[in-house]
């Protein structure tokens, strides 16, 4: 089993994370038009019992900058000729969907898998996850 854990500070504009196995998380910045893996080392969940799994951090987050998680059924899912979805489509689709809230970018995701498979029923699960940093709220500069 794999696992993205992660702690989003809004006070000090941190995320931490640490990764089991999953595939790193993505932090797109609207403003620079910037994507960013938060990678890590980090075995899946039961392969070593000894394993000691780093913590990460991001610091100077920013307003509206947007979270990503996906299971790799997102980018995997294949289209009536093979075809996959792949990564690259996932990031356009977040970066034209920036501007909308994390449940209508998510919706946005599974929409757009669902019209690139055109019926072909997928092979596995299709979940997204999305964060869109509100940090309006502190007294630092955005």
């Amino acid at each position: 089993m794999t696992l993205f854990y992660s702690e989003i500070g809004s006070v000090g504009r941190t995320i931490r994370w640490v990764r089991a196995g999953h595939d790193p998380a993505i932090l797109f910045d609207p403003r620079t038009n910037t994507f960013e893996e938060l990678k890590g080392s980090g075995a899946a969940l039961g392969i070593d019992q000894n394993w000691i799994y780093a913590e990460n951090v991001k610091e100077n987050l920013k307003h509206n900058q947007i979270l990503l998680l996906c299971t790799d059924g997102v980018w995997e899912a294949h289209n009536l000729t093979g075809e996959m979805f792949g990564k690259s489509a996932l990031l356009e689709v977040i970066r034209q969907n920036s501007d909308f809230a994390a449940a209508d970018i998510v919706a946005a995701v599974v929409a757009a898998v669902n019209d690139f498979q055109a019926g072909v029923k997928p092979e596995d699960d299709i979940t997204p996850v999305v964060a869109k940093l509100n940090l309006q709220t502190t007294n630092l500069p955005l």
